[in-house]
């Protein structure tokens, strides 16, 4: 990816690579199975902010990734809402084991 945007995908980044050329190649890695037709790849200017959430089974990470220029919307939009969407969901799906912060 060039320099400047950010590719965000399905899974955790675990290396940027800087190349001499200016572009960066990334590798994610998807821990659980993902159907072929639900993998995503978007390339821009994004920012970054992340949160936990105490889900029921342990601390789970929170990251979005949002287009810079809708930064302040989003982080009010989804800071309103999360909690309440992260209850419901395992109240009726059981609990969130994807997203779980590992440790050591």
């Amino acid at each position: 990816m060039p320099t400047g945007l950010q590719d965000v995908s399905n899974g955790r980044l675990r290396k940027v690579t800087d190349l001499k050329n200016g572009l960066h190649p990334v590798r994610l890695v998807v821990a659980n199975p993902i159907n072929n037709y639900d993998i995503e790849a978007t390339i821009g200017k994004y920012t970054h902010f992340g949160d936990t959430y105490a889900g029921e089974k342990g601390k789970l990470t929170l990251d979005y990734w949002v287009l810079t220029y809708n930064v302040g919307k989003a982080k009010k939009t989804v800071w309103r809402k999360r909690e309440r969407l992260l209850k419901s969901f395992e109240h009726w799906f059981g609990p969130i084991l994807f997203m779980r912060t590992v440790t050591n």
